[in-house]
């Protein structure tokens, strides 16, 4: 290692470079050989090990516009056939923060791929000192803007189509893209019209998007319930999985919400509500038998009846029936 004495200089953190893939061949002699052209230099080192280089090393300049010919001229270059990067040095207190505070994010690197796979389905959202962790492989920087203008892709591509596309069921079997088209087309400029199909064969639905929601607005409202074939159509706005499962959800919660407001009317405490959300009319214990028991098996059920011991024709019996009022008494039994 070559340095200049004075170490308020070397010390002053101004005018120092970083650089890697050296060549093994390279010391710290051939470095200040090479770089001592661009300005007075006050120390270089490379970096070694007891094998040798370390293939990285560092040089510090007596002023900064030295530091700025020396990366204008060498980074990217081949010294000894190996490409050299060089760049501005920053010691380890100047890359943390001057609060000494973490940043939030952090790296966790494992030997198997076994073991990254089962920390990501297992950390990733769990709950750790009151916040919930994001865990997730590490991406390069070209991996990771792909995604990104993917993601960008289909979120234009959802705002482009938002109000202009239709949903179209209940199709007849008969239906192709081009008739699909010819129906709607009367209502606006149709960018597309598909009908799904699978094997060859109409799945029953497919889409049709045209160039304005005011189009598709009004064709949604010509259009359903209209027939073309043999089936009456079903129009409505095309949603996402996500918003249609949403919606779905919230239709749901709202009828459970009107049943569970409707009081029970049934007298009888012995009948309960069936469980479809739909309530019986009030019956009396007379509805109730009548509708199980014959006027012959009434009369064996309660044998000490006036009518049991008599010769009733079962055609000549008949049980006034009416529902049990707050004001009214029981219901008597009357034969003809």
């Amino acid at each position: 290692m070559w340095s200049q004495r004075d170490p308020s200089l070397r010390k002053s953190r101004v005018g120092n470079i970083f650089l890697k893939n050296l060549d093994k061949s390279i010391d710290s002699g051939a470095l200040y050989d090479t770089f001592s052209a661009f300005g007075n230099i006050l120390s270089c080192k490379v970096v070694c090990d007891e094998n040798g280089s370390k293939g990285y090393g560092f040089v510090h300049f007596e002023t900064g516009e030295a530091v700025e010919r020396a990366i204008e001229k060498l980074n990217g270059m081949l010294l000894n056939d190996c490409k050299v990067f060089i760049g501005h040095f920053k010691s380890c207190k100047e890359q943390s923060s001057a609060q000494r505070k973490s940043k939030g994010f952090g790296f966790v690197s494992f030997e198997r791929h076994e073991d990254t796979k089962r920390a990501v389905d297992e950390m990733n959202g769990k709950q750790l000192n009151g916040k919930q962790l994001y865990v997730a492989r590490v991406q390069k920087k070209g991996e990771r803007q792909t995604e990104r203008r993917f993601e960008q892709m289909k979120q234009d591509g959802t705002t482009r189509y938002q109000g202009v596309n239709l949903y179209v069921k209940n199709l007849d079997d008969s239906l192709d893209d081009e008739r699909l088209r010819k129906e709607f087309s009367l209502f606006g400029t149709i960018t597309s019209a598909k009908v799904m199909m699978e094997g060859g064969r109409s799945k029953g639905f497919g889409f049709v998007c045209f160039s304005s929601p005011e189009e598709a607005t009004k064709a949604m409202k010509e259009m359903n319930r209209y027939i073309v074939g043999t089936k009456p159509l079903y129009v409505g706005l095309a949603q996402r999985k996500e918003e249609r499962q949403a919606h779905l959800t919230h239709q749901y919660m709202q009828r459970m919400a009107r049943v569970s407001a409707v009081p029970n009317p049934v007298l009888n405490p012995y009948q309960p509500a069936p469980p479809s959300g739909y309530f019986m009319e009030a019956v009396s214990e007379a509805q109730n038998w009548a509708a199980y028991y014959l006027s012959s098996q009434l009369a064996q059920l309660h044998p000490s009846t006036p009518w049991a011991t008599q010769s009733i024709h079962p055609q000549h019996f008949q049980i006034m029936l009416s529902a049990i009022s707050p004001a009214a008494g029981p219901q008597a039994f009357s034969t003809i």
